[in-house]
């Protein structure tokens, strides 16, 4: 359900983004190519920042929810 609703907020976003990007630009009726480059660079933005943020988390926060197997001997 939640991975639904990202994807749906990530379409939603970049189509915003887009038309953002067309009416800074000036584009009128079509989206020109520089419009998609432009709008592929925020985009690539902001996943470098939700990166940042995920940098920041220390080395064993994920063992919680790791499955080993056990060692048998």
């Amino acid at each position: 359900m939640f991975f639904q609703l990202s994807m749906a907020m990530g379409v939603a976003i970049g189509a915003l983004l887009l038309r953002l990007v067309m009416n800074i630009h000036g584009s009128t009726g079509q989206a020109e190519t520089v419009d998609f480059q432009l709008t592929f660079l925020c985009v690539a933005v902001i996943a470098a920042i939700a990166l940042l943020d995920n940098l920041r988390l220390p080395p064993q926060a994920g063992e919680s929810v790791l499955q080993r197997e056990e060692a048998k001997d």
